[in-house]
């Protein structure tokens, strides 16, 4: 063993200890860290080595000048300072991103190591600097990116889960609390099948587990739930599979999104557009380009295009008139603006058709007009009927003028043709004087005859109805029509295939077919091929077709005239029924003859339909309606006298003629010219009187209110309302007891007989 002296041991341990604090400084000098050893009690730097030098970018003799407070931020000092007396304490030895201030004033942050240390100088604090920096702001922006994502996660509108691999919630955004109610927390450890509604669940869970086996992610699986409150809410759900670092499967990842007000909206805009479609009008949307966007099926059926060949079509095409884009060009410009007004359609077939159109603005979500909305109806048929109703509004004025003329020229015919009977019964002598009252009876008569004609205008003119077989009456004109000059050389062809009855008067029938037929020989005078076919068909009118032609549905007659005339020009035919309109000269009509086909038909609950064309002839269509069952015969009525009567009318003449008449016949006759009169004369002895024969229209009250009085008195005598142009009706008359109304000028002995039969009746009553 080898023996040292005091003086090697102390060489020795001096030489160690150099190299100890050689390799030391070494290790001091090289050190990537930056050290820094600080006087504790005036923080002046002591020892610093190269490298804090170069982190800070000070030279070593201006780090020889400087302190703890040199290097460090002012608003930092107070942290610095806490963190300085706590390691020099030993409270603590480490101290993370702590702002140091470099000589160029940028900021880093470093980590500090520090611990106190004994020197020859005195106890020091010792600090080993880490630059952390670049960890600091990679922190500090992992920081900022999970609060921001954290606050889209919790703020979105949507609601962000994840469940386990058995499909428990592991986590459950805020915004669940406002879709289904429920705080994040109570659905921790629930399935989402818990929350939809059990006859969803079912097949919803079937769907999921087929996906969560093959690990798949799944888009927008809709779903009905059950809010917390009871409600349903309609889920929209989306989700990824989630794996761990080694690739197992432990759960899914999903976003759900509240969809109800859109499948309400969606649900809205099916049963809008449902309706739009079905709808009767037609409607096309445009956009700003004239492009069609969208048409429904009316407009499709109305302009006879498919849905994929209308959109090729150009405005222009579809509508006649070439100046309704400026209408089109409004509504888009003008943001209130709505345009109303008829135009002309253009179908496929190139047919023109009348239509009513409607342009509004079709908007956007932000209220800006994107396009123009054409609604349209066909008005073909609506202006067909308005051309009838116009017709027959014309018609009821010519026969308000034909009444009015009417009621004071039947008052004449009727004292003449009186006088004339009573002259040609009492004057016993055959001379021209008995010819000329003959002559003047005939006149009178054909006279007459016009006026019946004229009356047909007037809404009181009483047919004689009675349940007959027109199919003979058809063949008894046609023989008829046979023997006139005009007929010559004229082919009839009859195809009566339906002879039923029909209820009405058979003399206007009559005259209604010879006027057709009489119209169509006129048609063919100057023709080398004279045809008129008629035939007879039976016929149901729908609701439709009775409504087209102003009928009542139900079983018809149908009536047809063709002829091979020189037919009917577009501009004419819609005057053909006028009255008084004739394209012949005065001498061969005054126009009356289609006018007056067309009031016989009405009369009989009819319609009347022409179609002619120049050069194609012409066919009239006349519907009838079939007679029913319960329909009867006016009854026949005999003579009875001895009966006092008072009659009421406003024409001395006429009124000395029933007076004369019927004294003559063996009546006890009360006249009176007034209403008011006879009302005085009836009161003073009103059982004396067995019947009253009062005309209508008269100055003062009308015979209808004199009837109301008299029965006040007499509620049980007969009353007959005589009558040359009045709007009063049958019916109007039996409900105030009133028993007849007869037209003028009176048949005298129909209307002896009617007195008999109702002076037969009170008495068989009685």
């Amino acid at each position: 063993m080898k023996h040292y002296t005091s003086e090697q041991e102390l060489q020795l341990k001096l030489k160690q200890l150099t190299e100890s604090e050689e390799r030391f400084r070494r290790l001091f000098e090289n050190s990537a860290e930056g050290i820094i050893m600080a006087d504790p009690q005036t923080k002046q730097f002591k020892y610093f080595n190269p490298a804090i030098c170069r982190m800070l970018g000070y030279s070593r003799e201006e780090m020889e000048k400087m302190s703890v407070s040199d290097i460090h931020p002012e608003e930092s000092m107070k942290l610095v300072n806490s963190e300085f007396e706590a390691q020099l304490n030993g409270r603590k030895n480490f101290s993370t991103n702590i702002p140091v201030l470099r000589k160029d004033k940028k900021i880093i942050y470093v980590n500090v190591s520090a611990v106190p240390i004994n020197m020859k100088v005195g106890k020091v604090l010792a600090g080993f600097f880490t630059d952390n920096t670049k960890i600091k702001e990679y922190q500090d922006k992992l920081a900022y990116s999970e609060i921001k994502y954290r606050t889209i996660v919790e703020n979105i509108g949507e609601w962000i889960w994840e469940v386990d691999r058995y499909g428990r919630y592991t986590y459950a955004s805020p915004v669940v609390k406002k879709i289904l109610g429920y705080n994040p927390e109570e659905l921790i450890g629930k399935t989402p099948f818990e929350l939809i509604q059990p006859v969803e669940s079912e097949k919803i869970k079937k769907i999921f587990q087929k996906i969560s086996e093959k690990r798949k992610p799944f888009k927008n699986l809709k779903n009905i739930n059950v809010h917390k409150n009871g409600s349903e809410i309609v889920l929209e759900t989306s989700a990824l599979p989630i794996f761990d670092d080694n690739g197992r499967f432990i759960g899914y990842r999903g976003i759900d999104r509240d969809i109800t007000e859109r499948e309400k909206l969606e649900h809205d805009r099916k049963v809008l557009s449902n309706a739009l479609d079905n709808a009767y009008d037609g409607c096309i949307i445009f956009d700003k380009n004239f492009t069609i966007t969208y048409t429904n099926k009316s407009a499709l059926k109305l302009f006879g295009h498919s849905a994929e060949s209308i959109k090729e079509i150009s405005i222009d095409k579809l509508f006649r008139e070439k100046t309704l884009k400026k209408y089109f060009y409004s509504v888009l410009e003008n943001n209130n603006y709505d345009w109303n007004g008829k135009t002309i359609g253009v179908r496929k077939n190139k047919v023109n058709f009348p239509m009513h159109l409607s342009l509004s603005p079709v908007r956007n979500g932000y209220g800006t007009v994107t396009g123009v909305m054409a609604v349209f109806r066909d008005i073909t048929q609506l202006e067909e009927l308005e051309t009838q109703l116009f017709r027959s509004q014309k018609m009821e004025a010519v026969g308000d003028l034909a009444g009015g003329v009417a009621h004071d020229f039947n008052n004449f015919l009727s004292t003449i043709l009186g006088y004339a009977n009573l002259f040609l019964e009492e004057y016993k002598k055959d001379d021209d004087l008995k010819k000329y009252i003959r002559e003047i009876r005939e006149q009178a008569e054909y006279a007459a005859e016009i006026t019946k004609q004229l009356l047909f205008y007037a809404r009181s003119a009483k047919p004689k109805f009675v349940n007959f077989d027109i199919c003979p009456l058809i063949i008894d004109t046609v023989n008829l029509l046979k023997n006139t000059e005009l007929s010559k050389k004229t082919d009839f062809v009859l195809k009566l295939d339906a002879c039923l009855n029909i209820f009405g008067d058979s003399t206007q029938i009559q005259q209604m077919i010879y006027n057709i037929c009489s119209n169509a020989l006129n048609s063919m005078k100057n023709e080398n091929t004279k045809k008129i076919e008629i035939a007879l068909k039976q016929t149901k009118l729908t609701n439709e077709t009775a409504a087209s032609i102003l009928v009542i549905p139900g079983d018809y007659l149908k009536l047809i005239f063709k002829d091979t005339g020189h037919g009917i020009s577009e501009e004419i035919l819609n005057k053909i029924f006028d009255p008084f309109f004739t394209t012949n000269s005065h001498k061969n009509g005054i126009g009356l003859g289609l006018s007056l086909v067309n009031k016989i038909v009405k009369k009989h609950n009819g319609a009347i339909k022409v179609k002619s064309a120049v050069g194609k002839g012409t066919v009239v269509t006349v519907f009838l309606p079939v007679a029913k069952t319960d329909e009867r015969n006016e009854p026949n009525y005999s003579l009875q006298k001895n009966t006092k009567i008072l009659i009421v009318d406003d024409n001395t003449p006429l009124l000395e003629l029933y007076k004369t008449t019927f004294e003559k016949l063996g009546y006890i006759v009360i006249t009176a010219l007034t209403g008011e009169e006879a009302l005085k004369i009836f009161n003073n002895a009103p059982d004396s009187f067995d019947i009253v024969i009062t005309d209508q229209l008269m100055p003062g009250i009308t015979g209808s209110e004199l009837s109301t009085e008299i029965l006040k008195q007499k509620p049980d005598i007969p009353i007959i309302l005589a009558t040359a142009y009045s709007t009063f009706s049958q019916k109007e008359a039996e409900q105030l007891g009133i028993k007849y109304i007869i037209p003028k000028p009176i048949e005298m002995s129909y209307l002896t007989r009617m007195i008999n039969s109702l002076l037969k009746t009170n008495r068989d009553t009685e």
